[in-house]
Order: structure tokens, then sequence, then C-alpha cells
């Protein structure tokens, strides 16, 4: 005895026999081959009747014995017994010759064919054999008789062209009963058929029988749509969109699973049905409609769409790949927000404007007792103890912050010490609060100061997600760190900053280096490696800070970039790299963002070549002050490169910094709202930690120093220092028009209005001094200046300096 098995349609095919004949066998094996080609009712009325079953004994699960068999799928669990007499359970899957429940038009003609016939009765019905052995007909699973149709019933189906399967096989299947949702075609239900006819154990149904008025056909199609409760609940299920029409039969269901991946917000389900006469070109036009309103009015739905699948039951599991795994940035950063919402304690405290700091919960205790005892009739006794209480009180907690502040001093905290004065006297430092409006003011502001962009466009790099897998390999240029490196530069992190558009706060990354130095490691340097930055880390949140007291226009407001502390931490480890490569090729009159020099050393190196020079006689000293219109956000990454390249330094490293220059987005945040993102290609963002030194390594190339002028800079702020001798000042001028002409090629904008010259002339015969021309505008002479927060006059007196400081302590104290 032998089992042979096959495949019909996707569909396994078992057939049992002794296969002691060698007719039998060969018959019998024809007989497969040609089942298992097709599975349409003619060809069941093409059976084979010289096919002679004598030699097939099957024996039911009552005892019951047949030499002939009607046609079915199924299991069957019966007895197989040989010539010898020897007996064998078995379960046949998808039995095609065991008489078992339920019967269908090819069981009838296959049973009929071969001498068989089958007998219908209200409740019960039996498989009557030529030799007149009655066998009653049950299904072998459920142990029950089942429903049972009329001859006629049956002879006037037709059979359905998409089989996937009966109804009581498929929660015997394992991979079907584990499927989430289940899509049907062509049901052949109709109103008159109930649910529980069709429903799944921990299924829900939703069907959408053939409106035959719609669709001009009286039987046939249908749709319907099995989805696991244990995927989905059942009250998250709705029915989106139904169309019925001569050309295709279509249901959209939305869905809410219990999980989804974060990119999808729902699940909407779209099954079609498309008749052989139905009009291709009409369906997908009603297709594409139906899908694009469902897409414009759930944009982040995941959307399936099944149809006919030519009689085949076909399993799919969709292949899904998070987003969050191709970047790896992104992933790091939504962990430690995560972390920090649930492990960080949050609490709500009401702050007024008249609350001191000295006024303790204790002493608000006291306050609302006097306040009590006030409002108390009949007790002035209470009333005197409860102010001399809170006297007593009031002088303790004031002589306890005044030790505080005094402890601070101390130990050299002079941060601290300073805000308890400003809180002390009630000082608020004006203009510093950030702008308010609405988007179209936020958009208006994002608009000017990215309008150097558009200008004067750099060719941006594309930007190329970071690889997750495993380690990165040191980097071309050498540069790489250590995770000793980036724990020390998180422990360094002012955590009194605000955090960047990532919204990590530096508070929870100087407090947890030791746990995030290893996954910034291996982020910094796969960075350095692959010559990308993220996104995330490029992103600017621009506060509008004002400039003036009442700002109007948007010139009235310095753009402040908020960016990732993760970014910062790179970028000083990255400069702790570049500055040794690049300070031989510095301006050394650039005094700004150096080593050891400040704003002192550039004041007083100026002073001291002006008084100098005025040591000499018939000398005259004309100083000329500078200024650039948004000098930071005009720095082109194009010539920035051919700097750095000049410089020598590693190509790797000088395509790392382009990209930290390019494809940066960018937002304006007000008060209330924030601004539509825009792409910016030019400049650096002002805030972070490399931008000054780029726009220093920027302007390094132009440098100028003789006995008699020179040229220094601090940051943005230039000066050209002259002397003229005798009249003679074609030196100064000549300079001054290089350095006109060099900033016009660097593309670095003068603002000739700001632009102002300051001449010190002690000579008693005097002449009036030929104004300067820069861009047909002659520079405005003015009789003092305040340079780098010092107040300087033609006299090189102090006096106005001294007035101006007074007026400022004045008006603070």
């Amino acid at each position: 005895m032998s089992a042979k098995k096959g495949r019909h349609n996707g569909v396994d095919i078992v057939k049992v026999c002794t296969h002691k004949d060698a007719s039998c066998r060969r018959k019998k094996k024809d007989n497969i081959n040609k089942q298992q080609m097709t599975s349409v009712r003619n060809n069941f009325l093409k059976f084979d009747e010289s096919f002679q079953p004598q030699n097939h004994t099957v024996e039911l699960a009552d005892g019951t014995r047949t030499n002939g068999a009607a046609l079915r799928r199924g299991n069957a669990e019966v007895t197989l017994v040989d010539r010898e007499g020897k007996r064998m359970k078995a379960t046949l899957k998808k039995a095609r010759y065991v008489p078992t429940y339920p019967q269908d038009i090819f069981s009838v003609k296959a049973a009929t064919t071969n001498g068989a016939s089958v007998n219908f009765r209200e409740g019960h019905s039996e498989l009557i054999h030529k030799s007149g052995t009655r066998f009653d007909i049950k299904d072998c699973a459920e142990k029950r008789i089942g429903i049972v149709y009329t001859q006629d019933q049956l002879m006037a189906l037709r059979p359905p062209s998409f089989v996937v399967g009966e109804k009581p096989q498929i929660p015997k299947e394992r991979e079907y009963r584990e499927a989430s949702i289940m899509c049907f075609t062509e049901t052949w239900l109709h109103g008159l058929i109930p649910d529980s006819n069709v429903t799944i154990a921990v299924f829900t149904t939703v069907r959408a029988a053939r409106d035959t008025t719609a669709a001009g056909k009286k039987k046939g199609g249908g749709l319907a749509v099995f989805v696991s409760n244990r995927w989905c609940n059942p009250e998250h299920i709705h029915v989106k969109e139904r169309v019925c029409s001569p050309h295709v039969e279509l249901i959209a269901i939305g869905l809410r699973p219990y999980y989804l991946p974060r990119e999808f917000t729902n699940v909407i389900a779209i099954t079609v049905y498309i008749p052989p006469t139905g009009k291709a070109d009409s369906a997908c036009d009603v297709i594409h409609s139906v899908t694009a309103d469902l897409q414009t009015k759930h944009p982040g739905a995941f959307i399936l769409i099944t149809g006919k699948s030519d009689h085949n039951l076909v399993l799919l599991s969709p292949s899904y790949t998070p987003v969050v795994q191709q970047q790896p940035v992104t992933t790091v950063s939504d962990y430690i927000m995560f972390c920090t919402e649930n492990s960080v304690p949050t609490k709500k405290v009401r702050c007024y404007p008249n609350n001191k700091p000295w006024v303790t919960s204790d002493l608000k205790a006291l306050l609302n007792k006097k306040k009590r005892a006030s409002f108390t009739a009949g007790d002035p006794a209470e009333l005197r103890r409860a102010q001399k209480e809170l006297k007593r009180s009031l002088k303790e907690s004031k002589d306890a912050y005044r030790k505080k502040l005094e402890e601070r001093l101390e130990r050299n905290q002079t941060r601290d010490v300073w805000s308890g004065m400003r809180t002390i006297t009630g000082f608020q430092k004006k203009g510093i609060r950030s702008a308010d409006g609405n988007v179209d003011q936020a958009n208006e502001l994002n608009q000017f100061f990215n309008r150097f962009d558009s200008s004067s466009p750099s060719p941006s790099c594309p930007n190329i997600p970071l690889d997750n897998n495993g380690m990165s390999p040191i980097p071309p240029t050498g540069l790489s760190f250590t995770s000793g490196q980036v724990r020390r530069e998180l422990e360094r992190l002012n955590q009194r900053k605000a955090a960047g558009p990532d919204g990590i706060s530096p508070r929870v990354l100087k407090n947890c280096p030791r746990q995030l130095c290893g996954i910034l490691q291996h982020l910094f340097n796969q960075s350095l490696h692959l010559q990308r930055i993220p996104v995330l880390w490029k992103t600017s949140c621009l506060v509008p800070v004002p400039k003036k007291t009442h700002p109007v226009a948007p010139s009235d407001y310095r753009p402040i970039a908020l960016t990732s502390h993760i970014m910062k931490v790179m970028e000083r480890l990255v400069l702790s790299h570049l500055r040794p490569l690049v300070s031989p090729f510095q301006d050394p009159l650039q005094f700004a963002y150096q080593p050891k020099v400040g704003v002192d050393d550039a004041v007083i190196y100026l002073l001291q070549r002006a008084y100098s020079s005025l040591d000499r006689l018939n000398t005259t000293v004309r100083v000329m002050f500078f200024d650039f219109s948004s000098a930071f956000n005009t720095i082109q990454p194009r010539l920035l490169r051919a700097k750095l390249e000049k410089m020598q330094m590693d190509a790797p490293l000088v395509s790392w910094i382009e990209d930290y220059l390019t494809g940066r987005p960018q937002f304006v945040r007000l008060r209330s709202c924030v601004s539509d993102p825009l792409m910016s290609n030019t400049g650096a963002p002002q805030g972070t930690v490399l931008s000054p030194f780029l726009f220093t390594t920027y302007t390094a190339d132009f440098q100028y120093h003789s006995e008699t002028c020179h040229l220094q800079k601090y940051s943005d702020d230039t000066v050209i220092v002259g002397c003229v001798e005798n009249g003679q000042e074609d030196e100064y001028r000549d300079l001054v028009e290089s350095f006109v002409r060099w900033s016009r090629e660097n593309l670095l904008q003068l603002n000739v209005t700001k632009t102002k010259e300051m001449v010190v002339d002690f000579r008693k015969s005097k002449s009036p001094p030929s104004p300067v021309c820069i861009s047909g505008k002659d520079v405005e002479i003015v009789p003092s200046y305040r340079f780098l927060g010092v107040q300087l006059d033609n006299k090189l007196e102090w006096s106005t300096n001294t007035d101006a400081v007074y007026k400022k302590a004045m008006s603070r104290l």
C-alpha cells in the first residue's frame, strides 16, 4: 500500500490504494495526472468509467465499508484494509475518494458515474452503492450531519471561478487560521444566506453581496473579508467604500490593529473583483478613484489591494523593514527621548513675578496664618503673635539666603551670585525676549534669514543615511574618536542650555555619559567615514532675538540657532583636530576665537598702533570700521572648500565640512508658532561650535600688516588703521579698495551705511579730510565709535567711554 501526493492549484491531493493490479496502477496514475491538471466541472463529467475500485477498500470510522467512493475534497478519518485484511487508521488530507460530508456537485457526478447514487433526506442523507450497500454521509471532523441540499438545488449551482477552499476546511489549516486577514472574491453569497453559515471562529466577517440591479447579473459575484480578532478589535473595523457595477465589484474596509509600525496610522484593505465581461479600463478608473480618495483622507494609512487570483488560494506574508532601522541616528534619539519621558520625573511649579528666593514654604504658611488672623474679628492677640512670628521668620530667611550667596562667592561661583543679585534687585534685561507673531510672520522671518541662499546657491550633496551594520572602520582621514573622548565632552556640557530640534536636553547627556558614549562614538565615526552628517543633527531652530527695544523690520532681529547638542559634542571633537591643522594659515591679527587673546587685546593693539603713529610729526591716523551684513550667513561652502584644500587639509574631512554647511533644514520658532522649514545651502548657523572657526578660516586669506597700515579683525568686526604722513594716504586708500574688492569676490556683503571712519588729527593746522568712497557711497566720518564695547573718540580720551559706563550703571542701579 502506498500514498501518492501531488499539487493541484495550490491544494494537496492524496490518493490511497493497495495498487495490487498493474492496470489499476496505470489507470490510477493517469487519472491522478488528469485530475491534477484542472478542477473545473466538465473534467469531472469525463470521469474514467473503466476504472474499477474493487481493489481499493475503504472503511469509514463507524466500521462500514465500501468498494466505491464519492469524489470530494476535505479531510477524512478512515481505516484502510488491504487484501490480506490488515487494517491501518489514517487521516486523508484533502482526500478525493472518501464519502464524507459536505457533498458538492462534483461528488454527486463522480459517485453516480461509478454506479452509486445519493439519497437526500431532511436532516439525513446516505450514499447508496451499486451493490445496494448504504453508507451514512457524515462530517468526519465535526461528527455531525451537515446541511444537505436537494439534488435539484445542487444541479442548479454553478462552480465558482475562484476557489480558495471550503469553509469547514480553513479552520483546520494552521497557516490560514493564523492569518491576520483573508479576502475572498466570487463568494456567491446573497442576502438569504446568514453570516452564521460562513463565519469562522475568532474571525470577523465583512460581506458585500452582488447588487443584481447595479451589476446587471442575477448570480455569482460577491466579496467577503475575514479579519482575525487576535489582530484587530472588531469595533475598529469599518467599511469605507462599497462599489458594484457591471465592470468591477469593490469593498474597502478600514482597520486599526492592536499594533502598527509608527509609519502607519491605520490599515485599509481593498478587495476587488473584475468580471470576465467587465471593461478593464473602466474598472481601473474606479479602483484609482477610490484609492486616491482614501489616500487623501488617510495619508498615513497602509493600503492593501487584493483581487482575483485565478482559482488559487494565495497565502501572503508581507515583508516590512522599519525605517528606523535604516536611520540609526533617529533610533538613538527616539530611544533617549523614550527613556527620558519614562524615567525622569517632572513637576509643575507655579511662579509669580513677585516671588523672592528667600520665601520658603514655611514662610508662606506664616503669611497665610497672618491673613487668616487679620480677617478673624475679636482676636487681636492672635494677630500680634502671627505678625511677630512672621517678622522673625522673614529675617531668618533673608539671613540664610545672604549666607548662601556669600558661600557661592567664596567658592568663585560668580554666575550664581549674579543670578541672586538680579533676583534681589528685580533687574531684568530688556529686549531679550523672543519675538511673537503668527505663522505668516514666522515664514517671512525664515525667508529673510535665508535670503542669501537664493542669491548665490551652492551645490549640495545628497544626504546618505548612516550604515547600521557593525562598528565603523577607521575613517580615511585617520581621524576617529574614542569612547573616552566622547565621554569627557559629554561631561563638559552646559546643562542650562535649551534643547535642540531633536528634543534631547543637555542635562540628560551630561548625567548619562557612561551609558551614551559608546553608541555616540559609533555614530560619530560613521559620520566621518561616510563624510556625511545626519539631517537631524543639521536641523536648526532659529529663535529671532530683537536687536532693538521695539523691532519693526525683519532686519531688526538676530537669528540664534538651536541645534542638536549631540552634534555640538562632535563639533568640539572635530574642532580640537582642526585647530592645529589650520593655525599656521590663520591671520595673526584675528583676535577672536583664539587661545589667550580676546577683546582687550584687540582694543589695546589698535590704540597702541595709533599712539605710536601719532608720535611722528605731521601725522594723521585714519581708522575705518567695517560692518558686514549677516557675515556668518554668507559663507560659501564651495569657496571654503577651495581654501581648505589650499591649506592641505585631508579631502575626506573637507567633504565632511562641506556637508556640514549644505542641506541644512531650518525653521523659525516664535512664541506661539513655528514656520515652514526651508533648506539652506549657504552660510553657517550662529550658535554652533564650528561656525566661528569656519568664518575665521574663511577670512584668513586676506592679511595686511606694514609699518604705516594694518588690518585687524575680531570675528567679523574688521578695522583698517592707516598712518598718513604729510598727506600721503595712497597706501591707506589702496588697502581699503583691496579689502572691498576681496569682500565682493568672496560674496561678503558690506553694509556701507553702518561702515564708519574716524580721523585722529592733533595737528594745529588741520585740513578737512576727503571721504573714502565705497560702492559709490561716501563713508561717514564720525567723532566717536563704539568698538567691541569701548567708546573710542577722535581725541583718544576716555571721557566718552566713562560717561557711557556711568549712565549704564546708573540705569541698572
